[in-house]
């Protein structure tokens, strides 16, 4: 199993089967969604090839490897031209060649963090294949993510005094009301001060 990519903590993650030599990935088999259930355990549902934990695991594996190398070719100059008695003049290309191993911590870095977590639409796409299961875990990744549908909007409402100089109402049972949408849910305490009531104005939470 490679290429682990699209997980939701606590939830689910996206790995894929493959045909290996000396655990190198060559071949993808069969990519499986792998549930996590409440007592720790975990179950793998099969699902259509992934080309996202297929790359993953190509890259991880490649990035790896680079390490490796530069490590071993940087070791190998180092100790070949201090016994020589030239590393003043070989100078150039160990620092090339450090530079080269910093890509390859780059690489590494690059390649684990590929699709290691899944967006809000791919968690959904990958609910799709949950049957029966779907709309449970559906909640869940709502949950999760904070975008659970239906939320209602916290708003501001401010009742404006009548002005005896100008008209605004059509009627007298009418009342004029000024609304202003908050980005987010306000707390108990800051409710306290929108249900003050003073002269001019009264607040209200709706």
């Amino acid at each position: 199993m490679f290429g682990k990519t699209d997980a939701v903590h606590g939830v689910f993650y996206v790995h894929t089967r493959f045909f290996h030599v000396n655990f190198m990935p060559l071949v993808p088999k069969q990519t499986y969604l792998c549930l996590t259930l409440r007592n720790g355990e975990q179950r793998a549902i099969g699902i259509p090839t992934s080309g996202s934990s297929v790359c993953a695991a190509w890259l991880r594996y490649l990035s790896v490897i680079s390490v490796f190398l530069s490590l071993l070719v940087l070791f190998i100059v180092v100790t070949t031209t201090t016994e020589a008695g030239e590393a003043g003049e070989a100078a150039g290309i160990i620092v090339f060649l450090l530079g080269l191993f910093a890509l390859a911590c780059g690489f590494v870095y690059f390649a684990f963090r590929y699709s290691a977590k899944a967006s809000y639409e791919r968690a959904i796409e990958l609910c799709s294949h949950l049957g029966q299961y779907e709309p449970h875990y559906r909640r869940i990744i709502d949950a999760e993510f904070s975008k659970i549908d239906g939320a209602p909007f916290q708003a501001e409402a401010t009742v404006l005094p009548d002005d005896d100089e100008e008209e605004t109402f059509q009627d007298e049972d009418e009342t004029e009301v000024e609304i202003t949408e908050f980005p987010q849910a306000i707390s108990k305490d800051s409710s306290e001060d929108y249900s003050s009531e003073d002269e001019e104005s009264t607040m209200m939470t709706v």
